[in-house]
């Protein structure tokens, strides 16, 4: 998503994505959601994202993102 908010917001495919769980978020918890965009090139862009349980801090999960990103 957050590829879609940057000037090119351009279409494509994803070519991987990891997630790693780290701890539970129970239902009623409110989790935050950080993004950021490591390196956007002419074909491919590079993006990860945090969840953190917004009252401890503690992480959920992690993720990678890669994308081929279209004409």
């Amino acid at each position: 998503m957050a590829l879609l908010c940057t000037e090119r917001a351009l279409p494509g495919v994803s070519v991987d994505m990891n997630i790693m769980y780290t701890s539970p978020a129970k239902i009623g918890e409110v989790v935050e959601i950080t993004a950021h965009i490591l390196k956007q090139g002419k074909t491919l862009a590079f993006a990860s994202v945090e969840l953190t349980n917004k009252a401890t801090g503690k992480l959920v999960a992690q993720g990678t993102h890669t994308k081929h990103l279209g004409n």
